[in-house]
């Protein structure tokens, strides 16, 4: 997940990418729920960590 992350994340700084709005957008929604998806995944861990 966290490679996917930094993957989105260097598509990002492409020039291709960025000066593309709509592919630009698509992009960081991707990225938003990556990392939402991470977030909760860590949040699990720690409860999971806790048992």
């Amino acid at each position: 997940m966290e490679e996917e992350i930094t993957l989105l994340e260097t598509e990002m700084t492409k020039p291709e990418v960025y000066q593309d709005y709509m592919v630009l957008q698509e992009h960081e929604r991707d990225l938003n729920e990556k990392k939402q998806q991470l977030a909760g995944f860590f949040s699990e861990w720690e409860v999971l960590a806790d048992e």
